[in-house]
């Protein structure tokens, strides 16, 4: 058997595959050359006025910045502020707030005095999900990513919907909604 009967990578996936050098190829088994796939960079593929935006790449390394500041890998980071700018410039959540949501079989994480001193505690459904939109708020605010929110069921007395992502003072805003939100109504979903 020649060296050239062996092969050391199978293709059909964008990854190179190892062969044993004890397998033989043999003529039923399919030998592609692998060819590598290009990702697009996605700043690439379109300007910031292709989106309607008016972003720049200083806006954008400050953006990701802020987010390792925040913990965040600088890959994941990155990746986070590319797709805000052109794969989805706008996201939209719709915030259950039926009375389901009063049930208290949620979680929170509460900080007792640094990162290995983390507890989970019980609390409402509706406060698990408070949470995390006043976090996801804070990030849309924080790499000027538009985010709309909205409460299934309205608000007593309030807005039903908020936008952050495009004025400094959203995430006030959207904190005072629910805030005054609370769960009630039906699940308008089923």
């Amino acid at each position: 058997m020649s060296s050239s009967d062996l092969f050391t990578t199978v293709v059909a996936v964008p990854v190179a595959v190892p062969i044993s050098p004890m397998v033989p190829i043999t003529p039923m088994m399919p030998i592609t050359p692998m060819v590598p796939i290009p990702f697009p960079d996605p700043i690439g593929m379109q300007s910031d006025t292709d989106i309607n935006t008016t972003f720049s790449r200083t806006s954008m390394v400050d953006e990701t910045f802020a987010l390792k500041k925040q913990g965040y890998a600088t890959g994941l980071a990155t990746a986070l502020v590319r797709s805000t700018r052109t794969i989805h410039p706008l996201r939209i959540w719709v915030v259950d707030n039926s009375g389901s949501m009063a049930i208290g079989d949620g979680t929170r994480i509460v900080d007792c005095g640094g990162p290995s001193k983390l507890k989970s505690v019980p609390c409402s459904r509706w406060d698990e999900l408070s949470l995390a939109v006043e976090y996801h708020s804070q990030i849309s605010a924080l790499i000027s990513a538009p985010t709309n929110f909205r409460l299934l069921n309205g608000a007593l007395g309030g807005a039903s919907d908020f936008l952050v992502g495009e004025n400094s003072d959203d995430v006030g805003h959207a904190l005072d909604i629910m805030h005054k939100a609370s769960p009630g109504g039906a699940t308008l979903l089923t």
